[in-house]
């Protein structure tokens, strides 16, 4: 039908009213607890068709009737959508049935599924807790309790019952040093109760010490109970070198510790703090085939005197005058013709170290800046080193008695400070090795300026000249206050009398 309006203007508008003839809306309820498919709400229909509409009770009900439109207790039932018909489900209670709801805290799972489902009165229920990995079943919580699994009971009511899982106990495992366990490092769990037995094994050239954390003491193999988490760590630490002397003259010896053979990252890591990546990376590893002793300390005034009888750093300033203090103002030249006196003394082989070999001494099995940690702002470097930080403020210019600081990890002093030690490399500037290395023993002949490598930082340095890293070199004709060395020697050697 359409009605028509003229407007202000004289335009003549239509407007149109349409009915959709043949679409008829059917209205679903329900009464109780329970659903339809299809489900409550409004349905729209293009034709005046029957319509099959099916009541579907919860547990613990059941269907009833259908009132509205259609009274009825058929299910499903016919229903003719023409006229927009109204039908309304009705749910009552089954006293025939109880319910059973099911829930699980934790991570675990019941041999019925959790939820709520009805079943008959009297019904002879039995429930089984299965716990997933890493937890364990506890309790039963709500109308049943308890901690019997599986536990069976009978349906005399409505009934909910909460399966609680609880994590097992957890037990950390680390290692500090080198060396290993019996048992995987990381995380896992474990029964309740469960017996513990770690045995702590060290790797070559080091020892067992003691558990750390909820375990403590030295005992190896150490049994626990895992009575609740725990957290344990293994602390291994280096053995400490044999030494052996060598008797120069009444009253004047040389200590050395033997280094066992091994491998060690040499160089500065590219993140070190203060690094010289144009002169100590990139970091490459080196390997030892052989042992090698190393003095304990640098060469002294009193063993330089027994071997050589001279005294170069007399009448020079910034020098102790001390027996036991380094010798100092002397060449690599003068290194050399001490060390075959030494050899015609002793009818052994010493030598130099190695640039290699003293790193391999200095770190200790250390990978740090300092054999004593990074120190980034020198703080302790005072403790294990005479450098500028301490000889200005005590205005003491010069080299002080040895082994008057903390030693390293192998039993070595002044490795970091005091004076600089020649090393028997030649010196190379920008041709630092690259690639991993057996026994390396430098340059094959002079390629910067007739330079030899000096290590070790001394009494003036700075705190980034004293690193393990740390390069210098120096003219091997020169000498100073601030430089001296120590000695070395490849294979076993007996003390000498």
């Amino acid at each position: 039908m359409g009605i028509t309006r003229r407007t202000r203007t004289g335009v003549l508008t239509v407007l149109m009213a349409v009915v959709l003839v043949g679409c008829w809306t059917m209205t679903i309820s329900v009464i109780g607890k329970g659903t339809t498919d299809p489900p409550p709400g409004n349905h729209q229909y293009g034709s005046a068709g029957l319509v099959e509409i099916r009541a579907i009770p919860d547990g613990g009900w059941r269907f009833d009737h259908w009132e509205g439109s259609v009274n009825s207790t058929d299910n499903p039932l016919e229903v003719e959508a023409r006229g927009g018909p109204s039908v309304t489900a009705v749910f009552v209670e089954d006293p025939r049935t109880y319910t059973l709801t099911l829930s699980v805290t934790g991570h675990g799972s019941l041999n019925i599924a959790p939820g709520t489902q009805a079943y008959p009165i009297d019904c002879a229920i039995t429930l089984t807790a299965t716990a997933n990995a890493g937890w364990r079943f506890d309790h039963w919580a709500g109308d049943i309790t308890g901690s019997t699994n599986p536990v069976s009971f009978t349906l005399d009511g409505n009934k909910s019952v909460d399966a609680v899982f609880v994590e097992e106990p957890k037990l950390t495992l680390s290692v500090t040093g080198l060396g290993s366990l019996n048992m995987p490092i990381g995380v896992r769990s474990y029964p309740l109760g469960t017996s513990i037995e770690l045995l702590a094994t060290a790797d070559a050239g080091n020892r067992f010490d003691h558990w750390e954390g909820d375990v403590t003491g030295s005992v190896n193999p150490v049994t626990f109970s895992m009575d609740g988490d725990k957290t344990v760590g293994a602390f291994f630490v280096e053995l400490r070198p044999e030494s052996a002397t060598v008797l120069l003259a009444p009253n004047v010896t040389v200590e050395l510790a033997h280094l066992s053979a091994g491998s060690f990252p040499m160089g500065a890591a590219a993140s070190e703090y203060q690094s010289h990546p144009d002169d100590e990376c990139p970091q490459h590893t080196v390997t030892f085939s052989h042992a090698v002793w190393i003095g304990k300390n640098e060469v002294t005034k009193a063993q330089w005197q027994a071997v050589m009888h001279t005294t170069p750093w007399a009448d020079h300033t910034s020098v102790l005058d001390a027996p036991n203090s380094p010798a100092v103002f002397v060449t690599w030249e003068d290194t050399q013709a001490f060390i075959a006196a030494l050899n015609t003394l002793t009818g052994d082989t010493f030598r130099l170290p190695t640039e290699a070999e003293w790193e391999y001494a200095c770190r200790a099995g250390t990978t740090s800046r300092f054999y004593w940690g990074n120190d980034t702002d020198s703080t302790s470097l005072g403790d294990f080193a005479w450098w500028s930080g301490n000889t200005y403020s005590l205005s003491e210019f010069y080299g002080h008695v040895v082994g008057t600081k903390h030693e390293n990890p192998w039993g070595l002093y002044d490795m970091s400070g005091n004076v600089l030690e020649w090393c028997q490399d030649w010196y190379a500037f920008g041709n630092y090795p690259s690639a991993p290395i057996t026994d390396p023993t430098g340059p094959s002949e002079m390629t910067y300026g007739q330079a030899r490598v000096v290590r070790g930082g001394w009494w003036n340095s700075f705190g980034e000249q004293c690193r393990s890293a740390a390069r210098d070199s120096m003219y091997y004709k020169d000498s100073d206050s601030g430089t001296g060395f120590r000695i070395a020697r490849t294979s076993y050697m007996a003390a000498v009398d």
